[in-house]
């Protein structure tokens, strides 16, 4: 899990944002993402791409 002390990266994310697909498999989920760095990843596109539900607008 990512803590204030972490340096946010794309592989820290993206296992966070796993362990709570697989921990909350059974709820719906509206994760918002700021404008961090990180969430524009190029290494990250493809998992957005992979698990995006809903279209952003």
């Amino acid at each position: 899990m990512i803590s204030g002390a972490d340096r946010a990266t794309a592989e820290p994310c993206q296992d966070f944002w796993d362990t709570l697909r697989t921990t909350f498999s059974d709820k719906t989920m509206h994760l918002v993402l700021d404008n961090a760095t990180v969430h524009h990843a190029q290494v990250l596109q493809p998992y957005f791409l992979d698990h995006l539900v809903l279209p952003l607008t």
